[in-house]
């Protein structure tokens, strides 16, 4: 008996301190999933630099492969290429927030994690290669290449600090900061897509027409790349943005953001408000 009464005793304790605490000390925490679209343009050099060599280097063996099927004595002067860069994607995840100081809080921390879709293109680009081999002579391989992509998907992890303006209006704005990574483990399992359509230019003779397509992960062309592909471990992520909150109820809201996250992102989410 006197082990229940003291069961009762205590939950009735818990009742009665949840209901006598001030609305400020509820609502500490808050869990969002979100979708974004986002391009690459603040580390496009870094990506756009590596990216190239790759492509450069695997696009080359696989020409000079193809050619050596024909001419097994064919020999690469010179090599030449023309490129243009694009890139862009879309990532969805989730994040928890906690507010220090409740529901009538400004500042809020974050943790979240990202699955992105990144797609960084080579719209146009055009490969001009000199030749040379006792059977063909001198020769010019001009090729069109199309359809160059890395497709990658990294899994991100994410750092943020933000303070909601007027965090009791019903729709107020809110400025989020933050910092992120992309391991590099997850960028090499992406692929690499590219097709090409060259011909084989000789005096005297007809042209050749060759075609050929190349599809690997990014692992393997790093590793069959010529030139040292200097990746760091981790890509960073800085995150600077602004947006909108709309609370729908005390435990529900919609978000509306637009900022920098490596580029520029555009994101949207519903939040729920424990």
């Amino acid at each position: 008996m006197k082990r229940k009464a003291l069961a009762v005793s205590f939950v009735a304790f818990i009742l009665v301190s949840g209901l006598s605490l001030d609305s400020r000390e509820r609502g500490k925490f808050e869990f969002n999933v979100h979708y974004s679209y986002w391009t690459l343009d603040v580390i496009k050099p870094l990506i756009e630099e590596s990216m190239e060599d790759v492509c450069e280097d695997n696009l080359k063996d696989e020409i000079l492969e193809e050619l050596r099927a024909d001419y097994p004595d064919i020999q690469e002067r010179s090599y030449s290429q023309e490129i243009s860069f694009d890139s862009n994607g879309s990532n969805y995840g989730c994040e928890a927030r906690w507010y220090p100081a409740g529901r009538d809080g400004s500042f809020s921390l974050g943790l979240a994690v990202e699955k992105t879709s990144m797609k960084v293109s080579f719209p146009q680009m055009t490969a001009h290669m000199e030749l040379q081999s006792a059977g063909v002579g001198d020769a010019v391989f001009d090729a069109q290449v199309s359809d160059t992509r890395f497709d990658l998907k990294p899994l991100s992890f994410h750092l943020s600090f933000r303070w909601d303006i007027v965090p009791t209006g019903r729709i107020h704005p809110f400025i989020t900061f933050g910092v992120g990574i992309f391991p590099l483990k997850d960028l090499e399992k992406g692929r690499l897509h590219s097709s090409y359509d060259g011909q084989l230019k000789r005096a005297g003779y007809p042209d050749q027409l060759y075609h050929d397509e190349v599809d690997k992960t990014v692992k393997q062309a790093i590793e069959e790349s010529e030139d040292e592909v200097d990746l760091p471990a981790v890509l960073p992520i800085v995150q600077l943005d602004i947006g909108l909150k709309w609370l729908v109820s005390d435990a529900v809201g919609v978000l509306l953001e637009a900022g920098v996250w490596d580029g520029f992102i555009l994101r949207g989410g519903i939040s729920f408000r424990f």
